[in-house]
């Protein structure tokens, strides 16, 4: 699976589900990231939204 493939886990109250990597920009497509967020909360995010959430769990 390459980086492109890499999908988002977004978990809440134990409930896992993924979100494609397609939704992020390329230079996003690093690693699999773990979002603590509201059941499906993270589809009605737009792209860019759901990018920036992500930048900035990769700068911690």
């Amino acid at each position: 699976m390459n980086s492109n493939q890499t999908p988002i886990i977004a978990r809440k109250n134990k409930m896992i589900f993924n979100v494609l990597r397609q939704w992020l920009d390329n230079k996003y497509a690093a690693q699999c990231i773990e979002l603590d967020v509201p059941i499906g909360s993270v589809f009605q995010l737009t792209r860019p939204e759901l990018a920036r959430k992500m930048a900035v769990l990769v700068v911690k």
